[in-house]
């Protein structure tokens, strides 16, 4: 593989390398945004979120205040104190009239527009009710049972009871959950009257809470200090399990993180004053990352996008680059087969244009080079064949005379042996011989 990469042309190499530089720089930069993005949308949410749950608990303190308020009401009407302050008579007409007295006080309770309050008790001598549904007391019932009664009696302090089932009546309808005070005397302080009891349903509490959405995957719960559900906008019961993990009662839980399968969830929590009560935000992870998931996506594809066209531009540059290196290549591939006469034709000013000037120099001065040792050589061989020939014709000259005078003389001992022929031919090849040299 290395050596295939080895073999690579310069242009290839610099693409490859350079895209390559420029997708990990893309996905890099898009992962780390994204990344840190995630993070701070995640912090910001979450202070986002508590600040919002925070502002509800104030939103459903100030709804359970107005029922505290309400169940005072009758400290403020003294012809129901003033009954509730007298002795149980022994005249049907005189504890009818009370009775008539306290209840009709408490229906004009229950006149308010609210639909939040379903009914209002006040347990004394005998128990007294006004509600939006008529409803028969169950008088077989022993008052005692309910640790809310017997706290009332030991404490002025309000007490809210959690989600129960109505009570006192004895064709319960609805879950409620209440709000109970003790009732004193105005005139013989120290003096229980009895105590009142107000009972609504979740109305009041879900046009608060229904003012605030956690998204589909999330959800706003209230669970009371035994972790039971008084109000829930979750559409699952895992939420719901999420919020009853044990925790510091009256602290507060800010961007907590839990996990249901492989979706994870960001809980929220405060507790909401005057109550046992505390109130989570649920948000699931997925849900609250979707717009940054989203422009993630989009990023990351206007990176990709602009990677491909800083390519693009990349190609034709080094196609700009590279040509003029490649005709360089292919003068010099000429320059090897012997062609010093080419020549780099280009006017650039840069280093290319250098690159360029020093090859035209180069094969300037081997051609001049390559011409002088022409010359060199020819002059050289010429000088060498003059000295050759110079040599012969001296050896010719010195040769000449002993020559003729050996072949004369051999000419004329044949002839003197009567060996005519033979001294003709030999005469003819003399004569044939010098006039060669001739």
């Amino acid at each position: 593989m290395n050596k295939k990469i080895i073999s690579w042309s310069i242009k290839s190499k610099l693409l490859s390398i350079t895209s390559v530089l420029i997708l990990l720089s893309v996905l890099f930069t898009s992962i780390f945004s994204y990344s840190e993005y995630t993070k701070e949308f995640a912090a910001q949410s979450e202070k986002g979120v508590q600040q919002i749950i925070d502002q509800l608990s104030l939103n459903i303190e100030t709804y359970i205040n107005e029922i505290l308020r309400l169940s005072v009401t009758p400290v403020y009407n003294s012809s129901v104190m003033q009954a509730l302050d007298s002795p149980k008579s022994e005249s049907d007409a005189a504890q009818l009239e009370k009775r008539w007295t306290i209840e009709n006080s408490l229906e004009n309770m229950m006149i308010t527009p609210r639909q939040d309050i379903l009914s209002v008790y006040i347990i004394a001598d005998e128990i007294y009710r006004g509600g939006k549904y008529s409803a028969s007391f169950d008088y077989e019932q022993d008052l005692n049972q309910y640790d809310w009664y017997k706290k009332a009696l030991q404490t002025d302090e309000y007490i809210i009871v959690p989600v129960h089932k109505e009570q006192l009546i004895t064709n319960p309808k609805f879950r409620v959950f209440s709000v109970v005070k003790r009732l004193n005397s105005i005139k013989h302080r120290g003096t229980v009257l009895g105590v009142i009891k107000v009972d609504a349903n979740y109305t009041g509490i879900e046009s608060i809470c229904s003012r605030v959405n956690m998204g589909k995957d999330g959800g706003l719960l209230i669970l009371d200090e035994n972790r039971n559900t008084i109000y829930s906008s979750a559409g699952s019961e895992n939420l719901t399990d999420i919020c009853r993990i044990p925790e510091d009662k009256g602290k507060s839980k800010s961007g907590v993180m839990a996990m249901i399968g492989t979706q994870k969830y960001m809980v929220n929590s405060t507790s909401i004053p005057h109550t046992d009560w505390t109130l989570f935000a649920v948000n699931s992870l997925k849900n609250l990352n979707e717009e940054a998931d989203c422009t993630r996506n989009k990023t990351f594809l206007i990176s990709v996008a602009c990677s491909v066209l800083a390519i693009l531009v990349l190609l034709l540059f080094t196609n700009s680059f590279i040509k003029p290196l490649m005709k360089i290549v292919n003068l010099m591939r000429e320059v090897e087969n012997g062609n010093f006469h080419v020549k780099f034709q280009n006017v650039r000013k840069d280093e290319i244009g250098y690159l360029g000037f020093s090859f035209n120099r180069m094969t300037s001065r081997l051609n001049e080079t390559m011409e002088e040792n022409a010359n060199l050589v020819k002059e050289i061989y010429e000088a060498q064949y003059l000295q050759k020939e110079a040599q012969i014709n001296a050896l010719c000259s010195q040769i000449k005379p002993h020559f003729i005078y050996n072949t004369l003389n051999m000419i004329s001992m044949l002839m003197q042996c009567g060996r005519c022929e033979k001294a003709v031919d030999n005469i003819n090849k003399l004569s044939s011989l010098l006039r060669s040299m001739a």
